[in-house]
């Protein structure tokens, strides 16, 4: 009888333990999920993948009917290496983007070279290098080397795979965990729900930015499988309000969802990256119209905290001659030589210059001149200096006179040679400018 009891007591014991243990881990916090969210992107700090991404864009009118918005730039197939060394402040992405025309095929005219390389120095982007042309090129270079904020533009950009990590332009480059984070009214969904067969916690916050919802992962990682940002006319797109920046809007919404992922080992642990994705951004107009954005991601080649060196990546090296445009400078023309920007200056410019110089110092040769001589008194009753002494000498006077009237003489003529000078060469400016318009 004893030993019965004490089987039924052990087993009453084991069972409120299973329970105590199953509800303390079945009791999880909204700040614990979001910080296993954050450590979960954090293999993006230093990453190089391949990247391929399908563009389409569709107007909707209030029928809820689909009509193409662009034919001459949709649909788009983006083919890209993306790379990136947060710790250095490093970012590429170098390939091309295919634009299709009405007949499916690749518009060559359309389509661009991308190389977009920050070396952790300056920040350069290949501008409107078409296949047509191929990969000479021939074009022009945006140069900037305060380019942190354009930078981070970019890494949110869907051309450029932000949703991937989180990111989508309009919320001043706070990624989805940080406004998650910033919101006062942070929560968790009392139950899990499925995402592509994988069982997530649900985040739910609002910020000055829009309403935002994540669906996350445990045994992913606690990857993100879904996120969904809301803007209403009162939220911020980065620093303007919604409707205030664009009175035609109503609301903007962007869906991500993730497919499927990457399990990938370093340094002796699973870490999950996104392999297929997909990503909706959808603009609400107050006609009831909406604009439509869709993308397809798929990634390959993952390498996490690669060898940047050996990958030879970050290496902005441009042919010499290829023309430069620097962001800060807009009104200077410069060209690449040698690994750097230096000063560009059109020669049939200087031509026309070097010839309006010649003429108008042919015009002023031939005026007629007229000298004038001013004697100089001096009153009595003021002492005498050194340049009336040095005007009143005999002719062999000593060499320190003549120093004496060439130092006193000089300050007088550096005002009349301005006078002369600068509206001769404001003439000259005027006239080449002329000539080149007229050309």
């Amino acid at each position: 009888m004893f030993t019965k009891l004490s089987f039924l007591f052990c087993g009453f014991l084991i069972a409120l333990t299973n329970t105590c243990v199953l509800g303390k881990t079945q009791v999880v916090s909204s700040k614990e999920v979001l910080y296993h969210y954050r450590k979960s992107l954090t293999y993006s700090q230093s990453v190089s993948m391949k990247m391929l991404i399908n563009v389409d864009s569709f107007d909707v009118d209030i029928n809820n009917e689909r009509h193409r918005s662009d034919e001459e730039v949709f649909p788009q197939k983006i083919d890209v290496v993306f790379r990136r060394d947060r710790g250095s402040n490093c970012v590429e992405w170098l390939g091309k983007r295919l634009v299709f025309g009405r007949n499916g095929k690749v518009d060559l005219a359309s389509s661009r070279v991308i190389k977009t390389i920050a070396d952790g120095n300056m920040f350069v982007d290949l501008q409107s290098d078409r296949l047509l042309d191929g990969y000479d090129y021939a074009r022009r270079i945006m140069l900037l080397h305060n380019y942190t904020e354009r930078q981070g533009t970019l890494l949110e950009n869907p051309n450029k795979g932000g949703p991937l990590f989180g990111k989508m332009y309009g919320s001043n480059h706070k990624s989805v965990a940080d406004l998650l984070g910033e919101s006062s009214d942070l929560h968790i969904h009392d139950k899990k729900e499925n995402i592509n067969g994988v069982a997530c916690f649900v985040l739910e916050g609002t910020s000055k930015y829009g309403k935002v919802t994540a669906w996350i992962a445990p045994e992913k990682g606690y990857s993100a499988m879904k996120w969904v940002i809301e803007k209403d006319p009162h939220h911020l797109f980065d620093d303007t309000g919604l409707s205030t920046k664009w009175p035609s809007v109503e609301s903007g919404k962007d869906i991500f969802t993730l497919k499927e992922l990457h399990e990938v080992k370093v340094e002796g642990r699973t870490v999950f990256v996104p392999k297929r994705a997909h990503f909706t951004h959808i603009t609400n107009f107050r006609d009831g119209t909406k604009n439509v954005d869709e993308f397809e991601y798929q990634t390959s080649d993952i390498q996490l905290k690669p060898d940047f060196e050996a990958l030879g990546a970050f290496k902005i090296d441009f042919p010499n001659g290829i023309r430069v445009f620097i962001k800060d400078f807009p009104s200077v023309h410069y060209k690449w030589e040698n690994g750097k920007p230096v000063t560009f200056v059109d020669q049939s410019f200087l031509d026309v210059l070097d010839n309006e110089i010649e003429q108008i110092k042919s015009e002023v040769k031939a005026e007629p001149t007229t000298a004038t001589e001013k004697k100089i008194e001096v009153p009595p009753d003021e002492p005498v200096t050194p340049l009336d002494k040095a005007l009143e000498a005999p002719p062999d006077v000593a060499d320190t006179q003549r120093e004496v009237l060439s130092e006193s003489r000089r300050p007088l003529l550096v005002p009349v040679l301005i006078l002369i000078g600068l509206p001769m060469i404001g003439i000259v400016a005027w006239r080449a400018c002329r000539r080149l318009r007229s050309r």
